[in-house]
């Protein structure tokens, strides 16, 4: 049990200080432990096992993400309904509000028994203890293959609520659409960690996670064959995000199953996992993604022996960190852990391992694991999700809503509301106009807000002088790739006391969810605001703003071309030209940072 406030885990103070304990009715609230555990006999082929203690902890929270600050931003859903936030105002999963994911706790991990310590217990009898502590949700430890005597800790992830969906340069989780097939394990991969530091495909410890839980929740090996589950639609092409109406809890629609706010947690397309390859019978564990490199001391190994085998898993390796990597293939659909295995393959080179299973059928589940393709292989029935391990912030849906999300939008034009939202211009309604704050430019290199009407002539300068922390740039080519508009500005407010161009943009400021002051935009940044002139003035127009150029059409720039010479864009002329700082007047319109 936690303490909520507004959607959010609150940690209790008591005159200023941390409070280490609360009870309520004569039982403690806060810091909540939950303690369960599973038994998997290998000797015995019912796949139904048995459970002990507290498994209430066992569920996954939806939330909406977004890249924010060193980490991410999390926004909690409603219980029972994804496409309502916490507090029942609307939310949506198409992207545009941020990625959908789901919150899956931390907990130790304790082993007893089979071939890992014959002495504690019958051999071939493996004996699973977890235990969750809020408090290590809350300090959200990251640390990798961390240990305690004899416990291993299994972290706090947030992992996409449905398989990769590729927008623009990354891969998301959103509702609508099909999932993304055809990329090898490196694309996938690199789309992930595109959104930022800490996101990547799903791993190998999310993989051996996501089993662990169920089996300790539901007492069953085999969740095809239990009327809560099951199968979901025979097909790879399933769209995405039928469980929204499911909210956090387990179950499935008439498409789709979800376990831990997971959807289809196996089945709908294979999935690649990060974090683990190997070569013959020997797997390589670490965190990351490396499915070439060839070990060092910093990787967990485990080497299952024997040599290429598959077929229905009857044993799986288990060992003090729950490992999920089968030893033994010679059980059924129906018997032991009922899913499909293949390890250690015989051929040359190293081996990407896959979870999940494509489709719908009896081959399919937590345990299923293939080790036989190399990093180059792709199918259409081959995808992955995201999951993201790093900093979070909880926030309430006001706060949430105001940080912008621009991370999935594909290239182009789109006007920019105070609300944080970017609308394609065709879809914009006018009625809004008095939210309209400017125009926003996206591409791969540069992505920014021009101020819709805020515009006046003045020098660069009062001053020649040289900036000594600015490059300067002689050639017209290499001013054309300089995005630096923001950082530039910052160098001259702080090394030219007299400049005016720069200080003029600094003064204006819109709200973009939140303040966003202004900066005098680079050389580059005013070169693909020519190329797209005609898309922004038609957006510009459409929000009664000032297209440009409002009065003559030459704007200054933020790139410096020699100690006493800036650039400046001529619309005229088509070309960026150069003119001394302190001589002439040109038009400054402040841009602002995405």
């Amino acid at each position: 049990m936690a303490i909520i406030f507004n959607g959010k885990d609150i940690k209790p103070v008591l005159n200023g200080k941390p409070v280490k304990q609360v009870l309520y009715n004569g039982k403690t609230i806060y810091p909540s432990e939950g303690r369960c555990s599973f038994t998997c006999d290998d000797n015995n082929s019912n796949p139904e096992i048995p459970i002990r203690g507290d498994t209430s902890w066992i569920k996954g929270k939806r939330c909406l993400v977004k890249p924010y600050q060193e980490g991410v931003a999390i926004c909690y859903l409603d219980d029972n309904n994804s496409e309502l936030f916490y507090d029942g105002t609307p939310a949506a999963l198409d992207g545009s509000m941020g990625i959908w994911m789901t919150d899956i706790p931390s907990y130790w991990l304790e082993h007893k028994g089979g071939e890992y310590n014959i002495n504690n217990i019958q051999n071939l009898n493996h004996s699973i203890t977890l235990t969750h502590k809020d408090e290590d949700d809350a300090t959200n430890d990251i640390t990798w293959n961390k240990t305690n005597r004899n416990k291993i800790f299994s972290r706090r992830v947030l992992v996409g609520v449905t398989e990769a969906v590729k927008q623009n340069k990354v891969i998301i989780s959103k509702k609508g659409g099909k999932s993304t097939g055809s990329l090898k394990a490196s694309q996938y991969h690199d789309l992930a960690t595109a959104l930022g530091n800490g996101f990547d495909i799903i791993d190998y410890e999310t993989h051996c996670k996501i089993a662990h839980l169920f089996y300790a929740k539901y007492a069953n090996r085999n969740p095809q064959e239990m009327s809560q589950f099951g199968y979901g639609e025979d097909s790879y092409t399933r769209i995405t995000g039928t469980t929204s109406s499911l909210g956090n809890n387990d179950g499935k629609t008439s498409t789709q199953i979800s376990f831990l706010g997971i959807e289809d947690f196996y089945g709908g397309k294979y999935e690649w996992m990060s974090g683990i390859h190997s070569n013959g019978s020997v797997y390589y564990i670490y965190d990351g993604f490396e499915p070439d490199a060839v070990p060092t001391a910093s990787y967990r190994t485990v080497d299952v022996g024997g040599l290429t085998r598959q077929g229905n898993i009857s044993k799986v390796y288990w060992g003090e960190h729950g490992d999920m990597i089968p030893k033994e293939v010679s059980a059924s659909s129906t018997t032991h852990y009922c899913d499909w295995g293949y390890v250690a393959g015989s051929d040359s080179g190293w081996h990407v391992a896959i979870r999940s299973y494509g489709s719908a059928g009896d081959s399919g589940g937590v345990a299923y694991f293939d080790a036989q393709y190399t990093s180059d292989r792709y199918s259409g029935d081959v995808s992955s999700r995201i999951q993201y391990r790093g900093k979070i912030q909880e926030l309430s849906v006001e706060e949430f809503n105001k940080i912008p999300f621009t991370a999935a939008l594909s290239n182009g034009i789109y006007i920019a509301s105070n609300d944080s939202s970017l609308v394609k211009p065709n879809s914009w309604d006018t009625a809004n106009n008095s939210k309209a704050v400017g125009v926003a430019v996206i591409s791969d290199k540069y992505k920014f807000i021009i101020d819709r009407g805020n515009e006046s002539e003045m020098k660069w300068s009062n001053q020649v002088l040289d900036i000594p922390s600015l490059p300067n740039i002689s050639i017209e080519s290499k001013a054309k790739t300089d995005y630096n508009g923001e950082h530039n500005t910052d160098i001259i407010m702080s090394e030219d006391p007299k400049n005016v161009a720069a200080k003029y943009c600094r003064s204006k400021s819109i709200t973009f969810g939140t303040t966003k002051k202004g900066y005098l935009g680079a050389a580059g940044e005013w070169w693909a605001i020519y190329n797209n002139r005609s898309q922004i003035d038609s957006a510009l127009n459409k929000i009664g703003g000032i297209h440009t150029p409002a009065v003559r059409p030459y704007y200054w720039t933020s790139t410096e071309y020699s100690p006493d010479v800036a650039w400046y864009m001529s619309m005229g002329s088509q070309s960026l030209l150069i003119d001394d700082k302190s001589a002439m007047d040109h038009p400054v319109r402040p841009l602002y940072p995405l």
